[in-house]
């Protein structure tokens, strides 16, 4: 009986293969260009839902962020898992190219494990950056938030947990969409990433019909529900529903009650044109019917027209934070 024979490729390490995999689909291996002291496992100094975010050096001259996924103490094979979830992060997020969302640098194989290389934000994210800027065009940032969306889904994609602290700022005030470990490209996929999906998402952005799936099956309708609950977030200072401090109860009133947020009258008074054509764009975001809400273009379409109208006193300014 002839000899079995394994090809000579499965006898490589996963992590090499799926790195190999990626840098094909063009995401750079940046691993050699970071300074030695970023490949020591030092201290995180952010501690996301999913993964903790490291400073690192490239090219011994810029700084950069080294986003690396957390490792549960869940049942599972993490050794399987992680580097799987790591590059369908990877492979979504470098097919972005936009203004409104952070550029992806590459990757980097840091104690065994995939990490991803983006440039580091001074200004932190959004909900910090307003807290320390009050007097910021609100309205322009909510505007681009919205374009970026719109550009995600055109691509094809699915973001899946757009919030606030999920949008940082550039240096020249610029806010980008970031976090993609829930996005979901929708055709045009690396194959061994299929299923390594984590779902996960932030009750208080989350729309009705996701907190009611079982599959938890992402939508560009989910999205835009998202995206006017960071519009919320960013004209009022607030994260949407801040009088509700109790989320489970939170989550049955949202879902038996169609529960919306309370509308912030300091921030988007009732009478003012536009701020009434804001509160009417916000409404339909979050429509019940994820049929009857509007396209991500349609909201950025909208934002644009309001900005455009907009007084000498803009409607932002005496936001809380």
């Amino acid at each position: 009986m002839a000899r079995r024979i394994t090809p000579p490729h499965l006898y490589l390490p996963p992590i090499f293969v799926i790195v190999q995999a990626l840098k094909e689909y063009g995401c750079e291996d940046l691993t050699s260009r970071l300074h030695s002291e970023t490949l020591s496992a030092a201290q995180a100094i952010f501690n996301g839902g999913y993964g903790n975010i490291y400073t690192g050096i490239l090219d011994r001259r810029y700084k950069v962020a080294i986003k690396a996924l957390r490792v549960s103490t869940g049942p599972g094979d993490e050794a399987d898992v992680l580097p799987k979830r790591a590059a369908r992060e990877l492979y979504t997020w470098s097919r972005c190219s936009n203004r409104n969302v952070l550029p992806l640098l590459g990757l980097a194989v840091i104690d065994n494990q995939i990490r991803m290389v983006s440039w580091w934000m001074d200004n932190g994210d959004l909900p910090g950056y307003l807290s320390r800027n009050p007097d910021v065009d609100r309205l322009d940032m909510c505007t681009q938030i919205s374009q970026g969306l719109q550009y995600i889904h055109g691509l094809p994609m699915i973001h899946g947990d757009l919030k606030g602290p999920n949008v940082l700022v550039s240096d020249t005030g610029v806010p980008m969409i970031t976090d993609f470990g829930n996005a979901v490209l929708e055709y045009g996929t690396v194959q061994f990433t299929k299923t390594a999906q984590l779902p996960g998402f932030t009750v208080r952005w989350t729309a009705p019909e996701l907190l009611m799936s079982e599959d938890f099956a992402q939508s560009k309708e989910a999205d835009v529900y998202a995206l006017g609950m960071t519009i919320l977030e960013v004209m009022s200072g607030k994260v949407p529903f801040a009088n509700q401090k109790h989320e489970i109860r939170l989550i049955a009133a949202i879902v038996t009650k169609n529960l919306t947020p309370d509308r912030p009258e300091a921030e988007i008074p009732t009478g003012d044109e536009r701020s009434d054509r804001l509160w009417t764009l916000l409404g339909r975001c979050w429509s019940s019917e994820p049929a009857e809400r509007p396209s991500a273009s349609e909201v950025a379409e909208t934002m644009a027209q309001i900005m455009a109208g907009k007084a000498e006193d803009p409607i932002t300014a005496n936001a809380e934070v």
